[in-house]
């Protein structure tokens, strides 16, 4: 019966963990999941001793027992990097990517050089002023298949078709 509780005090405080890091804030998440377990042994330290310390299996006759403070720990572990994971793809996906131009090599061989300058002078002035400009943080990716495919999921992220 008691197993029956400690089970339900387990599951009600990871619905509470994820409830709160899906709608509310995965900050506030991570401080929840600390604080409850802390503010419970400030508050009640012999239930939160005897919860802790109840033993929930024994292996390798008796050499190795599983506690909940080890469930305890694997479930922080467990939302702990759930909750870094979100951040950091956010984090990512919210900086936008860079572009870098890529340098062209200048050729060693004094004719190449005048019939570029000589393909230069003809160009008309407008297409220098095409460049497309750049996006702070974004990145020239070689593999053009790659680059739209990540745009694509850039604009599918982003809310725009």
């Amino acid at each position: 019966m008691i197993e029956l509780l400690y089970i339900i005090i387990f599951i009600s405080y990871i619905f509470l963990i994820l409830l709160t890091m899906l709608f509310v804030s995965s900050y506030l998440a991570a401080f929840i999941m600390l604080c409850i377990p802390i503010l419970v042994l400030i508050v009640k330290p012999d239930f939160a001793i005897e919860f802790l310390s109840y033993e929930q299996g024994e292996f390798l006759n008796g050499m190795l027992t599983i506690n909940n403070l080890h469930i305890l720990l694997l479930i922080w572990s467990a939302l702990l990097s759930i909750i870094i994971y979100t951040e950091f793809i956010s984090w990512y996906v919210s900086r936008g990517t860079q572009k870098h131009e890529i340098k062209k090599l200048e050729p060693n061989k004094p004719e190449l050089k005048k019939e570029i300058t000589k393909a230069e002078s003809n160009e008309s002035p407008d297409k220098s002023e095409e460049k497309n400009e750049n996006k702070p943080g974004q990145v020239n990716i070689p593999f053009k298949p790659l680059e739209r495919f990540l745009q694509k999921l850039e604009r599918l992220i982003s809310g725009k078709k």
